[in-house]
């Protein structure tokens, strides 16, 4: 099964600007049909970085793209080359695994991500601050994350209508990594049956896929369908 080709693939450097992680550098890979899709990494601490912060290039952090290539399989290996041991022996990198799109990889010391990620927050205010939760309310949270987590490592299937293409991918966050224009909340809407379309995707979770074996043809009834937020 062939994956989506894309104009562009790419390793880049990120460096950010503000706060207690100034002069903190990240490498990453990027696929995208548009080289000027503002795209600033995905990695946790960026993400937690970002919020506090926001992704403005030249003010909160610089980007250089440091190498082109030509298709994901050249960039698999350039990233993992690129990152190396630096994850775990360089306290000035913010990757928190060995690159390569791989599968089966290591996770950075927790109690240092645990360190970094306290300092990007350092003077916000949890919102839990100060509160009391009883039994059953303590219950629901875990219940809540436990969700969470189980649909974000569910294997999917995405059907694009258009070309009649199927990729499969392990989770929905590695989709979004391939197609950043898309959002996890609202492919997890259309696994669950709530939208039959988000974009040019169908998609369902693979177990649910394996059952039933196919995707409805587009219809009329993609001109009444509810619209999404992120359409």
């Amino acid at each position: 099964m062939k994956k989506k080709k894309h104009k562009y693939y790419y390793t880049y450097k990120i460096i950010l600007l503000k706060g207690s992680l100034a002069g903190k550098y990240y490498y990453g890979q990027h696929s995208t049909d548009d080289i000027r899709d503002h795209y600033a990494g995905s990695g946790k601490i960026l993400q937690k970085y970002y919020k506090k912060y926001r992704a403005v290039e030249g003010v909160t952090y610089t980007k250089e793209i440091l190498k082109f290539y030509n298709g994901p399989e050249e960039l698999n290996k350039a990233e993992n080359v690129l990152i190396g041991d630096l994850w775990k022996t360089d306290p000035e990198c913010l990757n928190q695994c060995a690159g390569g799109g791989s599968s089966t990889f290591q996770k950075r010391n927790t109690k240092e991500t645990k360190k970094k990620l306290s300092k990007i927050m350092k003077g916000r205010e949890s919102a839990f601050k100060g509160k009391h939760f009883s039994e059953e309310s303590k219950k629901k949270l875990s219940i809540g994350r436990t969700w969470y987590k189980n649909w974000m490592a569910k294997s999917i299937v995405a059907y694009n209508y258009k070309n009649k293409q199927i990729f499969i991918y392990d989770c929905i966050a590695n989709f979004v990594r391939d197609f950043p224009e898309y959002f996890s909340t609202s492919i997890s809407a259309c696994c669950r049956g709530k939208y039959r379309f988000y974009k040019n995707f169908q998609f369902k979770y693979l177990n649910e896929y394996k059952i039933d074996g196919s995707f409805p043809e587009k219809s009329d009834f993609l001109k009444n369908r509810p619209k999404l937020n992120n359409d």
